[in-house]
């Protein structure tokens, strides 16, 4: 609701604009389709599908697992003939195609909507996003920003360059609520190294806001680029970080995250977890990985 009332006055915003500045027309209207484009994004709940699947329950409870590997590499030969399937698809549509499974649509969709923006698909890219939306300080200009540097990160653009945009705003502003389109952009690229800050991120309610900490359960769990396989291994670390806080919320997001990262296993309570973990793990050899 929040959100739906920002858009609403951006609307407000524009009329003025359109009444009293007949020369700034275009402009204005080319970035409110940006700002809306973007904020429908930001709306839309994520429904990722994963691809593990369970065959049935075995004497013992535990449910036997099966977690199909998938590659999180973006191939650019099929991204780019994705590309002319979706150029005449509407943005809201291809804001929501980022929150699919399949990472090559996810690039297709991406580099269209840069396209759209008149942003480069490139390191140049990230220089337009600071000139055109980082300055201002407007929230609704940083998630924008943050947005489409989450773009980027299906590109191709060198990672280091958007940790430090997105990362260095999450640590000077945790409480921000731009922080939730930072961190979006960090789970973009997929980055093996960046999971650590993430469970870092979580397990701290009081330095990070819930913006930026509910946004890193997603990450984890379900919108970054992380495989099924890969989320099977976070198991136990949810599980930690539920026994190692009091805090409510997030006690709560992660006995979301833990079923998104084994759908199909039905528990009622951390315990129901732990035991069902220690089974696997037994059975099937399942390491622990941060």
């Amino acid at each position: 609701m929040h959100r739906f009332m920002l858009g609403a006055a951006i609307s407000a915003v524009i009329v003025f604009v359109l009444t009293r500045h007949p020369d700034l027309v275009r402009r204005g209207v080319t970035a409110a389709r940006e700002q809306v484009a973007v904020a429908s994004r930001n709306l839309s709940a994520t429904t990722t599908r994963s691809s593990n699947t369970f065959s049935g329950d075995s004497d013992d409870g535990s449910s036997a697992f099966e977690s199909q590997e998938q590659s999180t590499a973006i191939d650019p030969t099929r991204a780019r003939a994705l590309v002319s399937e979706l150029k005449g698809v509407s943005s809201n549509e291809l804001w929501n195609a980022m929150d699919e499974s399949d990472f090559d649509r996810r690039a297709a969709a991406g580099a269209i909507l840069l396209k759209r923006a008149g942003i480069p698909a490139s390191p140049q890219g990230i220089d337009e996003i600071k000139r055109r939306y980082f300055k201002s300080g407007r929230t609704e200009d940083l998630m924008t920003g943050f947005s489409y540097l989450g773009l980027l990160a299906c590109q191709g653009v060198p990672e280091q360059p958007i940790v430090h945009q997105a990362q260095r705003f999450v640590e000077r502003y945790p409480q921000h609520e731009a922080c939730d389109n930072a961190v979006w952009a960090l789970g973009e690229l997929g980055s093996e190294d960046l999971v650590p800050y993430f469970f870092q991120i979580i397990a701290q309610p009081k330095t990070y806001g819930a913006p930026a900490r509910e946004r890193a359960f997603c990450c984890l769990a379900q919108c970054g680029r992380y495989s099924p396989a890969r989320r099977l291994e976070m198991v136990p670390n949810f599980i930690a970080v539920y026994e190692e806080t009091r805090d409510p919320q997030t006690r709560s997001w992660s006995m979301q995250a833990l079923a998104y990262c084994a759908p199909g296993v039905r528990t009622d309570s951390i315990s129901d977890w732990k035991n069902w973990w220690s089974r696997l793990a037994r059975r099937n050899h399942v390491a622990e990985r941060r």
